[in-house]
């Protein structure tokens, strides 16, 4: 049964990864159609992040409270709607409302579907670290997500709106494949659901979060890390357009040798923890890669250097998600909190992404694209040895295979 329940964890990640990707490539470029600026580009996604900010730990209590398949299906019907809405935008104001859309979907869907499939394992015995099942999931949603943008490239043509709906379809099917292939035999509905219930359960899983110092480590260097790469995310694409002429269609190309980079560093990420034999030093060590990733393509002058430093970045932000997640999940005492204080991890993530979107802004809109690299990953070099440093109440644990046995805080 484990075996089931993880081959369709992989499914749906396949099917809402490669809808979602058509987006991926010409996103910026699509907001730059609609006449936005680079500040109002930013400051769309600030809506978005802000927007997961204060949705996130609600609809991770409305899942805990409901059940967690419920929250999918749901979230998966909002994203599907906010896409159709994109398709149609015309200017900043409908950019708003779709990200705000997308927004709400993606918050039912973020906390819930790794509390489902983690607490779905757990039922049926699965004793092995969550940490592989992640890395197994992100491989396959990776895989999903190269051939994507070469779909989108081949299909979507010079109308960008097309990409939308594209995103639509995989939303849909997936919420319907979460329909018909998972199950919650451990939820329990308990007591009658109030609004006394939902707050009590927003408050214990924030403070189990905030109380467990080897989780609250995490999120905040989880936060530091959203701050530093959004300014690659986001433009990225304009650099490859304005400085090496890149086509939409060779963008798209450009944007599946990303996610080939993300799961090489995916895949790495076992090795990396082998040879750390601490899952803190195996999170927070590979983003000097990123660090210097980032400074490289910032200072580089020519085509070579940039894509270098480029890919060497993204490389190294694919050991992170795996690890993190196995992580947290083995660190969560009560199963009844789990997809709140996931959904608190995302919150957090949310606020330091909106953080680094309105930074970069301002300073690629101030001085330069390149400037707003540079400085994100100056920050990620200082932030490496300062949260090396932080005592986490683990510092004795060792890393035993095939699971890791958390050890009580000091």
């Amino acid at each position: 049964m484990t075996q089931r329940i993880i081959r369709n964890y992989l499914i749906f990640s396949v099917i809402f990864g490669f809808g979602l990707s058509f987006t991926f490539g010409s996103y910026t470029l699509f907001l730059r159609s609609l006449g936005l600026s680079l500040f109002e580009i930013n400051l769309v996604n600030f809506i978005y992040m802000g927007s997961g900010f204060l949705l996130e730990v609600l609809t991770g209590a409305l899942a805990d409270m409901f059940g967690r398949k419920k929250s999918v299906i749901l979230g998966c019907a909002i994203m599907a709607t906010g896409f159709v809405f994109y398709s149609h935008a015309v200017g900043f104001r409908s950019a708003v409302l779709a990200e705000v859309t997308i927004a709400l979907g993606s918050a039912f869907i973020s906390g819930a579907m790794g509390a489902l499939a983690f607490d779905a394992l757990k039922h049926y015995g699965y004793t092995d670290n969550f940490r592989h099942v992640s890395r197994r999931r992100l491989k396959a949603e990776l895989l999903a997500k190269i051939a994507g943008p070469l779909a989108a490239s081949a299909v979507v043509g010079p109308d960008l709106s097309r990409m939308w709906l594209f995103a639509a379809a995989g939303c849909a099917c997936a919420g319907v494949f979460c329909l018909m292939s998972f199950s919650e035999p451990y939820f329990k509905s308990g007591e009658k659901k109030s609004f006394a219930l939902l707050t009590r359960i927003m408050r214990q899983g924030v403070g189990e979060a905030i109380n467990n110092r080897a989780v609250l480590l995490v999120i905040g260097f989880g936060v530091i890390f959203s701050v530093v790469i959004q300014a690659l995310n986001m433009y990225w694409p304009i650099v490859f357009r304005d400085d090496f002429s890149f086509t939409a269609r060779q963008i798209n190309i450009a944007m599946a040798l990303i996610q080939a980079a993300i799961l090489c560093g995916n895949q790495l990420s076992e090795l990396v923890v082998a040879r750390f034999k601490n899952e803190r030093h195996a999170l927070i060590l590979p983003q000097l890669v990123t660090a210097t990733g980032m400074v490289v393509a910032a200072s580089g002058a020519g085509f070579y250097p940039v894509i270098l430093g480029f890919f060497a970045h993204e490389m190294s932000r694919g050991v992170f998600e795996p690890v993190k997640e196995g992580y947290i999940h083995h660190r969560v005492r009560d199963d009844g909190k789990r997809a709140t204080i996931v959904s608190f991890q995302k919150m957090m993530s949310s606020l330091g992404m909106a953080l680094g979107l309105i930074g970069s802004g301002a300073i690629a809109g101030h001085y330069s694209i390149k400037a707003s690299w540079l400085l994100s990953g100056l920050i990620m070099l200082g932030a490496v040895p300062l949260f090396l440093n932080i005592k986490n109440g683990e510092e004795s644990v060792k890393l035993t295979e095939p699971e890791f046995v958390a050890a009580d805080e000091e």
